[in-house]
């Protein structure tokens, strides 16, 4: 098995472990028994849990959500732009399921950048993250799509507080069952309603 499979095998156990045992739960011993390797073939490659949690998030969005960063970049106005952004949150949440839900609670945690529970790998994943919104809200500022004088770095925190808000409360069983689409729509209109231009002024 050549080192790329292997550490694809720690990864992708890593990430099914984390779905189901959750970040306490989830041992570097587990980990190795579900890759089915050795515990010392796991430190081969990573140093820690806490590195394998940041490789396995970096995983994920560099399959994921960079993709749909491409399609955002292609889309030509602000609200295809915003909704892709916020199908791509449902799409990775119903596939990934608690692991995002850990992600999201860490994007929100207050002193995240000073706790030695979040790699510093996901704190610059989080912050490309909110870089891409903040392009997407610049973006409908510049196409005069909102509101005149809304200041990008709060609608940008505005928007990440409905979506982050939305996934933690989704996981927890709190958003009822509506189908993605109309979820997207419903998050749409929340979102627009407090930033979008009023129909005929300026």
């Amino acid at each position: 098995m050549s080192d790329k499979d292997k550490r694809r095998k720690i990864l992708d156990a890593a990430l099914e472990l984390i779905r189901e045992k959750g970040l306490e739960g989830t041992r570097i011993i587990d980990i190795a028994n579900r890759a089915g390797i050795g515990k010392g073939t796991v430190y081969d490659y990573f140093t820690s849990k806490e590195d394998i949690i940041a490789a396995t998030a970096e995983d994920v969005v560099e399959r994921d959500f960079r993709n749909i960063f491409g399609e955002v970049d292609r889309a030509r106005d602000f609200e295809t732009k915003l909704r892709l952004f916020i199908q791509a949150h449902l799409d990775i949440l119903e596939t990934y399921g608690a692991f995002i839900f850990l992600f999201a609670e860490k994007m929100v945690t207050a002193d995240a950048e000073h706790s030695d529970e979040i790699p510093a790998a996901l704190i610059e994943l989080r912050d490309e993250h909110v870089r891409k919104l903040m392009e997407i809200v610049s973006f409908g500022i510049e196409t005069r799509s909102l509101k005149e004088g809304l200041d990008a770095v709060r609608a940008t925190t505005f928007i990440i507080s409905v979506v982050i808000g939305f996934a933690i409360y989704y996981m927890k069983g709190s958003c009822g069952t509506d189908r993605k689409a109309m979820q997207t729509d419903q998050i749409m209109e929340l979102i627009l309603q407090g930033i979008r231009k009023e129909d005929g002024r300026e």
